[in-house]
């Protein structure tokens, strides 16, 4: 390397003013460290563009050899060059890994975009970079635009002039402003007629109304996607065949039978195969699959929902966990496996056993990598791992509470938007979805034609069922509205009891008095009020927190999560206060092969509180951390007589410093240090003095500085 030599010669000749020897090598390792740095950073500033250089310099010469035989001297100029990009290319490196050693410390796997890039960085990435056209190439976005766009308009052409229109006057459709109109919007202008035409047809007796008392729409569309309810004649069928037919011909948007199929819904005594003779579509029995939800006329079955848990299975791949560290596996179930069953959970009541496979899957892959794993590998109870940081968990999504949380809309919006056309049919709601909706809302009475007499929260913020549940219990008929039990005080007459108890007149006085104040307002509506969230709304997010009510905030979320380390610090910071280290004593407790003495000073037993913070190894350490920190008190935490690592923590992180925050980010990269240098004892054979792990976690902090530890910057200057 150029200049090495020389910066090191230089520097040790320089002049000391020291007298003693061991002073004066000090003094002149110190002037070769300061040298040498400078002289790598002129090194490396210039490292890439020499590189460049260096390299379109043989690229050159070789384009050169194709044509002519290379002279003696530009011969000679190759192999220097190539001997030069040998040792510039191992300094790029250095730095590459240098700069990706920031970038990870400062983003790591709490960084979503960088988290995906590094999963998924074995798949090809969906992006053409450019296009041939003639005897150039299209690379800009504009270009590539219009060259695909002409391409496709050559081979399709144009479609010949329509023949057919629509009556628009009859259909009587809402007219739409087309500015601004986009692919999607068009989209659903194109076919929002075919709902009225099959309504049209309906009332002129085209085809026979929906059978019995239903009411709904005989069409569900979304997308291209059309559900489509029809009585089984033939002359139906050939009416919508027709409909459809001429359809596509007005708006171009044809109908692929082929690729239709028809499900018979009660049709045991009907002859489809004679109905369905001019109908090519396929016949497909129930349950089936629409718009990403599976459909059935009974209770689904857990084969109906297996292949979604298929579906996260094939997505969590055991090799891409074992190339991401513990955080990294936390960031992949919270941002992958969690969000995969929302959609299902949102419409469907999934069955517990669906719920419990999901969740076995996510702890496999949380713990061990793996799609399933044992208990012993299990570090934390999965119930508190669930939970919200502020409450000592990691806030991987609880999936039994949060269906729970997103099923509640559907009671939201029978309230607020009863122009749903799906209000009034049967929702997946069961009693402990109504009571938890019931908790969290408050119901003003207007006339009282939509609030519930027994469960909705009315009187006081409190349903009656709660302030009477004997009399609630009494009652034959639950489902009234309040203006329906109070007229006539037909709440009263429900009641139906053999024996009626002393618990139950006070109970039934106390409600007849709460009840004698209420006056009801002819005209105006009940309103409801979701008391969660500051504006009143439903969120889901809100009412999934509710679920968590019963714990207790956790002591130890401003010592773990608010400090800046890396993620896995974080991780192993959550573990140790909580007392779940595999270290002797809990190795000890499953019947682990393990070495009962502390590996650092093999002399006690060894415990996550006496390896962070009692060995006289640790302690060494954290004496000379007090001095690199500026904090002579920390010492007086070392003592003896706490008897969780929580504690020390604690009264580690409340010694008077100019950072308090600065102070609890080293806390944890002393304690990590202190973990890794156990570590590699135990499992590679290799120690080292406590001053060379006190100059490591020197390294560490600098990095961690680096890379955005502001707080442990004014720390440690």
């Amino acid at each position: 390397m150029p200049g090495f030599k020389e910066t090191v010669q230089l520097a040790w000749s320089a002049p000391s003013t020291h007298t003693q020897q061991d002073h004066s090598i000090n003094h002149k390792l110190k002037a070769t460290a300061l040298g040498l740095k400078s002289w790598s950073k002129s090194l490396f500033s210039d490292c890439k563009l020499q590189l460049l250089m260096a390299l379109d310099v043989i690229l050159q010469l070789d384009i050169t050899q194709e044509s002519r035989d290379l002279s003696f001297e530009e011969r000679n100029l190759r192999a220097d060059l190539k001997r030069r990009v040998k040792g510039l290319a191992a300094l790029e490196r250095s730095r590459k890994r240098q700069a990706s050693r920031i970038r990870y410390l400062r983003e790591g796997d709490a960084n979503t975009k960088f988290f995906h890039l590094r999963v998924n960085a074995r798949k090809r990435k969906n992006h053409i970079l450019r296009l041939k056209h003639n005897d150039g190439w299209a690379v800009t976005h504009e270009e590539k635009d219009k060259l695909i766009f002409d391409h496709f308009c050559q081979a399709l052409g144009r479609p010949p002039p329509r023949q057919l229109d629509f009556n628009w006057e009859a259909l009587n459709l809402t007219s739409h402003s087309l500015e601004d109109l986009d692919l999607r919007g068009g989209y659903v202008i194109a076919i929002d007629p075919l709902q009225r035409i099959l309504e049209e047809a309906t009332s002129s007796g085209f085809l026979h109304a929906m059978p019995g008392d239903l009411t709904g729409p005989r069409i569900s569309l979304y997308a291209d996607d059309a559900a489509i309810f029809l009585t089984p004649t033939v002359h139906d069928l050939d009416g919508l065949a027709n409909i459809l037919q001429q359809f596509g011909e007005v708006t171009g948007l044809v109908t692929n039978v082929a690729k239709s199929s028809i499900t018979p819904i009660q049709c045991s005594n009907v002859d489809l195969d004679g109905i369905l003779a001019n109908f090519p579509a396929v016949t497909v029995p129930f349950p089936i699959k629409y718009l990403g939800l599976p459909i059935s006329l009974g209770r689904l079955k857990r084969a109906d929902l297996q292949p979604y848990i298929d579906k996260a299975v094939a997505r969590l791949n055991p090799w891409k966990g074992r190339f991401l560290n513990r955080a990294g596996c936390t960031a992949l179930v919270k941002l992958v496996l969690s969000s995969m069953p929302i959609f299902l959970l949102t419409a469907l009541k999934a069955d517990k056993g669906i719920l419990k496979a999901f969740a076995k899957i996510s702890r496999g892959m949380r713990w061990a990598c793996q799609e399933t794993v044992s208990g012993g590998k299990c570090k934390v109870n999965w119930q508190k791992v669930c939970r919200p940081k502020e409450l000592g968990g990691l806030e991987i999504l609880d999936l039994e509470k949060i269906s729970r949380a997103l099923r509640l809309r559907w009671l939201w919006y029978e309230w607020t938007a009863p122009e749903k056309p799906w209000v009034g049919s049967e929702t997946p709601i069961d009693a402990s979805d109504l009571a938890l909706f019931n908790a969290a809302t408050t119901v003003t009475i207007g006339d009282g034609a939509k609030a519930s007499f027994w469960s909705s929260s009315w009187i006081n913020g409190t349903p009656p069922k709660d302030l009477a549940p004997l009399i609630y219990v009494a009652s034959k008929r639950k489902n009234r509205t309040v203006r329906d039990a109070l007229e006539g005080h037909n709440w009263v007459a429900d009641i139906l009891v053999e024996a009626f108890t002393i618990d139950h007149m006070e109970q039934y006085v106390r409600l007849w008095d709460l009840l004698s104040a209420v006056q009801l307002s002819p005209g105006t509506e009940d309103s409801i009020v979701w008391t969660l969230t500051p504006n009143g709304c439903y969120t889901a997010s809100s009412a999934y927190k509710a679920q968590f009510f019963p714990a207790l905030p956790c002591s130890f979320g401003n010592i773990v999560w608010k400090p800046w380390p890396p993620p896995k610090c974080h991780f192993f910071a959550w573990l140790a206060v909580q007392n779940r280290l595999w270290t002797a004593d809990r190795l000890a407790k499953r019947g682990w092969p393990h070495q009962p003495s502390c590996q650092l000073c093999r002399c006690s037993p060894e415990t996550a509180r006496h390896l962070l913070f009692e060995c006289r190894f640790s302690k060494r350490i954290w004496i000379a951390a007090a001095s690199w920190l500026d904090c002579p008190d920390l010492i007086r935490c070392l003592g003896a007589g706490r008897s969780r690592v929580l504690d020390y923590w604690h009264a580690i992180a409340k010694t008077p410093t100019s950072s308090p925050k600065g102070l609890r980010t080293a806390i944890m990269l002393i304690s990590w240090e202190i973990w890794k240098e156990r570590n590699e004892r135990v499992f590679n054979n290799k120690s080292s003095l406590p001053l060379v792990v006190m100059q490591k976690i020197k390294d560490e902090g600098k990095d961690w500085v680096l890379a955005g530890a502001k707080n442990l910057a004014d720390l440690i200057g």
